[in-house]
């Protein structure tokens, strides 16, 4: 497999670190899905990509604390 995009690296740089500050405050797991990871980020546009993220929460959070 080759290397990263520069576009994508950089989105998944900055994702991974915010990641580990939210991981830090509150009881989840964090992932990034989508056009910035798939294939090394070879479909990843900085100008008109989103980032997808999917957030999952242990059980023990209640509604409250997932707001």
């Amino acid at each position: 497999m080759g290397e990263w995009t520069p576009e994508a690296e950089i989105a998944v740089q900055v994702c991974t670190r915010w990641a580990k500050s939210v991981r830090r405050k509150l009881n989840m797991d964090l992932f990034l899905f989508g056009s910035a990871i798939y294939d090394k980020g070879d479909q990843f546009d900085s100008q008109r990509s989103d980032l997808d993220l999917v957030a999952v929460f242990e059980p023990d959070v209640p509604l409250e604390g997932r707001l």
